[in-house]
């Protein structure tokens, strides 16, 4: 067993054995025990999340929407709770494809075609199985926990969770009192966050982003390589990012203008065209 859990469990187990000395009927030993483990480790899985103030790296992407996978290179720039940004440079670092996410917005530019998209974020958060925003985006991205509302968690969140064990040691963390969609984080026996979960009431709808090659950067557990994967009743989409030449906390410079030759287009028709 991980020694930071010792000392909390020890210190229980003696304290249990005076409450049972009392006859005191009141949380089972056992129970509180667990919980007391839970916190610990979802506190340790916070600790465990990257400080960054900007975060840059090389990425590999591969998409697969049902026909034969594309892999391409480019580079992803984050600056913390403002903007993330992805570069596609599949050729000698020419730019190709790009888009930016905001708090309000997303943007995209296809060099190529000489179009581009400029809509509302706020468009597309009935069409997905939880609401989207920009902390949730940038979460799932830099494999951290989050919640409806807050920009960062805390060790008090630990209530806001139901929490259960699983055999193999995987803790799984499921948002309560959410009617709208069900939230589920796996904490793996290391304490790293393995994978997020995210899908309709119905199971209509899913999101899943898995994380493994975890590797020290910027002095956390941090993974190498991210898988995502969209399900409906009508779609599988699935993408893989491999991260390499991580920076973290350096100077970005992320501009994006639009030549006045490009035409304007509607996300939706973009998307479309791009997997077809």
């Amino acid at each position: 067993m991980n020694r930071k859990y010792i000392l909390p469990i020890l210190g229980l187990t003696l304290l249990a054995g005076f409450s049972s000395c009392k006859k005191q009927k009141e949380i089972s030993p056992s129970k509180e025990i667990s919980r007391i483990n839970e916190q610990a480790r979802f506190d340790a899985q916070l600790d465990n999340t990257l400080p960054f103030n900007t975060f840059q790296a090389k990425v590999n992407m591969t998409l697969d929407a049902g026909k034969k996978p594309v892999s391409v290179n480019g580079t992803i720039r984050i600056i913390r709770d403002e903007r993330l940004q992805i570069s596609v440079q599949p050729l000698l670092g020419i730019e190709v494809f790009r888009v930016e996410l905001t708090n309000d917005s997303v943007r995209m530019l296809d060099r190529i075609n000489k179009r581009y998209v400029a809509e509302s974020i706020v468009a597309y958060r009935e069409k997905l199985p939880v609401t989207v925003n920009f902390s949730t985006l940038q979460a799932l991205f830099m494999n951290s926990m989050f919640m409806p509302g807050k920009e960062n968690l805390v060790s008090s969140d630990f209530t806001g969770f139901s929490w259960r064990t699983e055999s193999d040691g995987l803790l799984v963390a499921r948002l309560k009192d959410q009617d709208l969609f069900n939230l589920n984080f796996f904490i793996d026996t290391d304490d790293r966050l393995s994978q997020t979960r995210v899908s309709d009431p119905r199971n209509t709808q899913s999101v899943t982003w898995s994380y493994s090659q975890f590797s020290p950067t910027g002095g956390v557990s941090f993974p190498k390589d991210s898988k995502l994967e969209y399900a409906s009743s009508k779609n599988m989409i699935r993408a893989e990012f491999v991260y390499s030449k991580i920076e973290i906390n350096k100077s970005l410079n992320m501009q994006f203008s639009v030549p006045s030759s490009y035409s304007r287009i509607g996300l939706e028709d973009l998307i479309m065209g791009l997997i077809k």
